[in-house]
C-alpha cells in the first residue's frame, strides 16, 4: 500500500468517528504530526512501519464497526455513505479489497 491511500483511509476513519487526525496520528505513530508530515512530503515512512500502521488502523476500524453495529442506527440501502465505503477497504483479515 502506498502512502496516499493510507492517508485517505485515515481521513475517512477520522470523519466517520469524529476523532481528530492528530489523535489518529498519535495512536498510529506515537507522533501527533506524522500524518500531516507524510501528506506534505516533509518526511517518509518505511514499508514495515507503514504496514504496522495499516494493521493498527484496520484494528481501529473493526473496533469502531463492532461498536457502531450495536447501535440502532439505520443506513439507507443503496446510499453512498462516503467514509463507510472507504473504511470497508480495511479488514482485520488483511489488506485492501
Amino acid at each position: 500500500m502506498s502512502i496516499a491511500p493510507f492517508l485517505a483511509a485515515c481521513d475517512a476513519f477520522s470523519a466517520e468517528t469524529g476523532q481528530s487526525r492528530r489523535w489518529l496520528s498519535k495512536r498510529l505513530f506515537s507522533d501527533t504530526y506524522r500524518l500531516e508530515r507524510l501528506e506534505d512530503g516533509s518526511i517518509d515512512v518505511g514499508v514495515r512501519r507503514l504496514e504496522r500502521a495499516r494493521a493498527d488502523l484496520a484494528l481501529l476500524v473493526s473496533e469502531h464497526s463492532a461498536a457502531s453495529s450495536s447501535d440502532d442506527a439505520v443506513v439507507a440501502p443503496g446510499a453512498d455513505h462516503g467514509a463507510e465505503k472507504s473504511l470497508a477497504v480495511f479488514s482485520p483479515a488483511g489488506g485492501a479489497a
